[in-house]
This record gives structure tokens, C-alpha cells and sequence, in this order.
């Protein structure tokens, strides 16, 4: 009876200590990483993409065809540097492949900011709604 109650009480600690933040995107980008110029080839243009991610406090999920889930291994400092701030995890994704998440916001609020999921080899660039 007492491994029960713990048991319950495990649980409903769980849920009401679960924060999650939402954002949205409206399109997105792939880039490969160039070695000769150290930098990412971008593709032509930028296309619809709606999908939302969603910060867990130990993953982030995204509602794309793969239902992506990426589990944060390391938080990073918040980097500032002029006009941008950006947050960024090294994370593992459902293929236990390393990644990098970042979050990039601009102080200028006509900029858009975006969610960047950066491999070794490329990256996806994502838009992200202003609200």
C-alpha cells in the first residue's frame, strides 16, 4: 500500500511540475555544410512549413512528418551579441543523432526569429510566428 501511494504521488508531482513553451513556425530551409567555405549552402528558397515545437524541461518535440523528438543533454549560456540573443542544447534526436537546438530572437521586432536544428553535416532553419 505504501509503494502505491508513493507511486501516486510520484505521478501527480509529475504533472503539475511540467512547464512546457510552444512556438510555431511558418517556414523553413535546409542548408549542407560547405568545409571550403565553412558555411552552410542554403537551398534556393525558404518553404511552408507549419510545425510546432515544443519545450519540455528534458526535450523538445515537433510536430513534423517524422514527430521529431530531440532530449536535451546540455543546456548552453544564453549568448547575446548586438541586436541577437540566442539559447542553445546539445540534444539527441530519435536516432540518438547529436544536434544542436537554438533558439536565435532579435531585439528588432520586425526580424524574424528562429529555431535552428544544426548537425554536423546540415542544418534546418525554421521562422518562427511573431506574436
Amino acid at each position: 500500500m505504501k509503494k502505491l501511494a508513493l507511486a501516486l504521488a510520484l505521478v501527480a508531482l509529475s504533472f503539475v511540475s511540467y512547464s512546457q513553451t510552444r512556438l510555431t513556425t511558418y517556414k523553413n530551409v535546409t542548408g549542407r555544410w560547405n568545409t571550403y567555405r565553412n558555411d552552410y549552402d542554403m537551398e534556393n528558397e525558404y518553404r511552408y512549413a507549419k510545425i510546432t515545437f515544443t519545450f519540455y524541461d528534458t526535450y523538445v518535440q515537433a510536430d513534423d512528418e517524422a514527430r521529431s523528438v530531440y532530449r536535451i543533454v546540455t543546456h548552453h549560456e544564453k549568448q547575446v551579441v548586438p541586436g541577437k540573443e540566442m539559447v542553445s542544447a546539445e540534444c539527441l534526436d530519435e536516432n540518438n543523432r547529436k544536434c544542436n537546438i537554438i533558439l536565435v530572437t532579435s531585439t528588432n521586432k520586425l526580424e524574424d526569429a528562429f529555431i535552428i536544428v544544426q548537425y554536423i553535416d546540415l542544418a534546418y532553419f525554421y521562422a518562427i510566428f511573431r506574436q
